[in-house]
């Protein structure tokens, strides 16, 4: 009896190793710069340069048909029941307004609709009364017919355990005025 269980055991133990070595290895780090082709896991695969800056996923606009008004990344199992930190960079286009009637937002959601982060103040320096021109940027970006300069704002914020797809979507009230895009995206372990 003892012969055949250890006969058993073996075939067995390749087995498990097999799987294990087949088996999708946990998520420790998922970053995204969109300089090179943008992955599947994205809902949206337009890019844009922005001056001084890298390659950015975007630009959006929900006002405006001729631009995407979100992106999401999907997650999937990755994250294998362990709440993840996301961090990235929110690339501001034109002039995004922290306050009165044409105060704009930027939510990032998971594919629920719960909110994850919202921003509504946007602490750009600025040279103009308009917040058309932040300051500290090289030169200006080009957004269909019309010349924008932005400012980065770094975000972060933990996405809770089995969340497997990620929204990021602007509120603005110009339609050809204010756009925002992503950069850097990264996503690690916590």
């Amino acid at each position: 009896m003892r012969r055949i269980c250890l006969k058993a055991l073996a075939p067995l133990l390749a087995v498990g190793l097999f799987i294990g070595l087949a088996a999708p290895a946990v998520a420790e780090n998922m970053a995204y710069d969109f300089e090179a082709e943008i992955p599947e896991a994205w809902s949206e695969d337009a890019t844009h340069q922005v001056t001084g800056q890298s390659q950015v996923l975007g630009p959006f606009n929900q006002r405006n048909d001729d631009y995407p008004n979100k992106a999401s990344l999907r997650i999937g199992k990755e994250s294998q029941g362990r709440p993840l930190k996301v961090e990235f960079d929110l690339v501001l286009l034109g002039n995004w307004d922290s306050q009165g009637s044409k105060a704009d937002s930027f939510t990032v959601e998971d594919g629920d609709g719960n909110e994850l982060l919202k921003v509504e103040q946007f602490p750009c320096d600025l040279t103009d009364k308009d917040e058309n021109l932040p300051e500290g940027t090289p030169g200006a970006t080009k957004v269909g017919k019309r010349y924008m300069r932005h400012c980065v704002l770094h975000k972060s914020f933990v996405l809770p355990a089995g969340v497997e797809e990620i929204v990021f979507k602007g509120k603005t009230t110009g339609r050809r005025s204010e756009f925002w895009a992503l950069d850097n995206v990264r996503l690690t372990a916590g």
